[in-house]
């Protein structure tokens, strides 16, 4: 058998991710419903002493579990390395250049891109998801014209709007992709990075985060929405 072709059948590092949240939804859903049932037979048996103290014993062995399972999966989730290879910048910025024709086709056709001044530094990260984020804030920000810049190390740039965490990082090194675009209110709400209800703003901020980097917006007056994401450098590689 070809090597190659026996490395295409194995699970991608994602695909792997994807499989273990699955069942640990299962499994967390499974001991909720005890959880539930337990305090609404509560609830509803507050003079029987009996029930009330099984029901206790029942919500507290499904709350030990749950601990347990939480802990198992993100130990699993630990386990799964980031599976990118090593990039030149210039490969990303391709790639995001080679997105913004789709979006022109949906009326956007006022993007531009400001390249960074070091091609040449690199980064560990898929540029396809790269491109899909930079795409999805696009998508979200449901404006016709906009500014990407790409901020590389020895580059000045006004930071408004941008978490503290990834400036100031002493552990791990970041470039930044600035997208700036004018809309009359805010286009994310600070619970949208945190606790996203949108699945397409869950999947944009997961990419980012599973490459080991970091999501910030700002609306900065008069009119001005900036989302940023903060990817990290290569190791070796110098920061700001």
């Amino acid at each position: 058998m070809n090597p190659d072709s026996s490395k295409a059948r194995e699970l991608s590092e994602l695909e792997k991710s994807g499989v273990i949240m699955s069942r640990m939804l299962h499994e967390l859903t499974n001991h909720l419903c005890i959880l539930i049932g337990g305090i609404q037979l509560i609830d509803s048996c507050k003079d029987d002493p009996a029930t009330v103290a099984t029901s206790m014993e029942a919500i507290r062995d499904s709350s030990k579990t749950i601990g347990e399972v939480i802990e198992r999966y993100a130990s699993f989730h630990r386990e799964i390395p980031n599976e990118a290879g090593v990039v030149k910048i210039e490969e990303i910025l391709r790639e995001i250049e080679d997105g913004l024709p789709k979006a022109e086709q949906g009326g956007m056709s006022e993007w531009t891109l400001n390249p960074a001044d070091d091609l040449s530094a690199l980064a560990q990260v898929e540029p396809r998801w790269v491109r899909y984020a930079v795409m999805e804030v696009i998508r979200q920000s449901r404006s016709s014209a906009g500014r990407i810049s790409v901020y590389t190390p020895g580059m000045s740039f006004d930071g408004r709007g941008l978490r503290q965490s990834v400036i100031l990082s002493a552990s791990q090194l970041f470039f930044h992709i600035e997208v700036n675009w004018h809309s009359d209110k805010p286009a994310f709400l600070d619970s949208d990075l945190f606790k996203p209800s949108d699945l397409n703003i869950a999947t944009l901020i997961g990419i980012v985060r599973w490459a080991r980097g970091q999501v910030s917006y700002a609306y900065l007056a008069p009119g001005e929405s900036r989302f940023w994401i903060s990817l990290p450098l290569a190791d070796g590689q110098s920061g700001f």
